[in-house]
C-alpha cells in the first residue's frame, strides 16, 4: 500500500488519495481489496493496466509532472512478461511485495 500511495505523498488533492487508500481497510488488504484497487487503475476493464491508464490516475491525483514515458518505466519495473502492461497477477505480486517491504513516508 505504501508504494502505491507514495505517488500521492505530496498531493494537494486529498480526495483522490482518500478514495484510493479507503480501498484498504485492514493492515494487509484482502484479495478482494487488491482486486478493487486494480479495477481503479484498469479504467477500460480489459484486465490490464497500461501506461495511459496509469498516467490518467496519477494526473487525477495531482501529479501532472509524470509523462507517458515515466509511466511506461514504472510499468516495466513490474511487468514480468514484458508485454508493456500490468496484469492482475503482476499487480498482486507488487502489492504483496509492498507489504513485505514497506516504504517509510516522512
Amino acid at each position: 500500500m505504501d508504494k502505491l500511495m507514495s505517488l500521492c505523498n505530496s498531493n494537494e488533492n486529498k480526495t483522490e488519495y482518500a478514495e484510493v487508500s479507503s480501498l484498504f481497510e485492514e493492515v494487509e488488504p484482502s484479495f478482494e481489496e487488491i482486486k478493487e484497487a486494480f479495477d481503479v487503475f484498469d479504467e477500460n476493464g480489459d484486465g490490464y493496466i497500461d501506461a495511459t491508464e496509469l498516467m490518467k490516475l496519477i494526473w487525477r491525483m495531482g501529479l501532472s509532472k509524470f509523462s507517458i514515458k515515466d509511466c511506461k518505466k514504472m510499468i516495466m519495473a513490474f511487468d514480468e512478461n514484458r508485454d508493456g502492461k500490468i496484469e492482475f497477477s503482476e499487480f498482486l505480486k507488487l502489492m504483496e511485495q509492498s507489504f513485505r517491504d514497506p516504504v517509510e513516508l516522512d
